[in-house]
């Protein structure tokens, strides 16, 4: 505990003054009692209850000058907040009239409720792929901008999931994040300890189909893991499916 004022501590030392004078107050009463009862005209001393009137008032007292020296003290208080990216897929398939009016409108939809339900602590970021992954939104508070980068998505090109996911990745962490294709010679760039601990970030991805391209989504989901960020895939599209 620690006080605002505590030099206003001080003024505590008027309680054990108070205490000495009030003593020596019942002291002078009952020497002038015993003298009256000497001549017949004091009648019985008070008993104890006549004491809890001041000791309340000299609580009440200490209670006060305690009061005024304004005593804080922390309290810890839960607090959310974390990264949240939405990754967009923008491939030609998103325009199918499966769900109305398309596979891109009803995802634009379920991005915007997820957003509105986001704390204010926690930034959101958008991220769209078809044959390669952009980050269209950093992460962001302003919740106004991550509306409009949604609102801004087309569709066209392909499923690049794997894609989608480095470039969400290199959104959280603020560095490149590559996972190279198969029979290249450069291997991973930046993986496990050199991405750091994300454990309060998590990408939400949209998508209508299967991968197309490299790199492979369970690898850069499994390098997104080993980072602490989750993965929440959510299928766009009718169980009856289109052409």
């Amino acid at each position: 505990m620690t006080f605002a004022w505590p030099w206003l501590l001080l003024a505590l030392a008027v309680v054990p003054l108070a205490v000495i004078w009030y003593r020596r107050l019942l002291r002078s009463r009952a020497a002038r009692r015993a003298e009256l009862a000497a001549l017949g005209l004091a009648g019985p001393p008070p008993g104890r209850r006549a004491t809890v009137a001041p000791a309340l008032l000299l609580g009440a007292l200490a209670l006060l000058l305690l009061a005024l020296a304004r005593p804080e003290i922390g309290v810890p208080l839960p607090h959310r907040e974390g990264t949240v990216i939405l990754a967009f897929d923008v491939s030609s398939s998103m325009t199918a009239t499966d769900l109305t009016p398309t596979r891109m409108d009803v995802a634009k939809a379920a991005a915007r409720a997820v957003v509105e339900r986001q704390p204010p602590t926690v930034r959101v970021g958008v991220v769209a792929f078809g044959t390669s992954g952009l980050v269209t939104q950093q992460p962001t508070a302003d919740r106004a901008s991550v509306i409009a980068a949604i609102d801004r998505l087309q569709p066209g090109g392909g499923t690049a999931l794997g894609s989608g996911l480095q470039t969400s990745l290199s959104a959280i962490t603020g560095k490149t994040v590559l996972v190279d294709a198969p029979g290249t010679s450069n291997g991973v760039e930046a993986q496990g300890p050199d991405l750091g601990y994300h454990g309060s970030a998590a990408v939400v991805l949209f998508s209508d189909g299967e991968n197309t391209t490299e790199p492979d989504p369970v690898e850069v989901a499994d390098l997104a893991s080993s980072a602490g960020v989750r993965v929440y895939p959510v299928g766009i599209g009718s169980p009856r499916g289109t052409v």
